[in-house]
């Protein structure tokens, strides 16, 4: 079978869904909104709307901020 490699584990962030916590792992590796929602077998407009929530969870604006976020643990 041709299946897509599994997420990367992301890092347990207190206060996001399970799915959240997904989405944060395949920013953190550099994926794009459309390698997320492939990946996920979501929508794209569902992954933005995981992204929005994610940004107002941690208090950030931006993909850049999620990573330095995570790295920071």
């Amino acid at each position: 079978f041709n299946l897509p490699p599994p997420p990367p584990a992301a890092p347990q962030v207190p206060g996001l869904t399970a799915r959240e916590q997904e989405v944060v792992g395949l920013i953190c590796a550099g994926r794009t909104n459309r390698d997320i929602a492939d990946a996920l077998a979501i929508s794209l407009a569902t992954v933005k709307t995981h992204i929005i929530h994610i940004f107002e969870k941690l208090g950030v604006e931006n993909r850049a901020s999620v990573v330095a976020r995570m790295a920071r643990g």
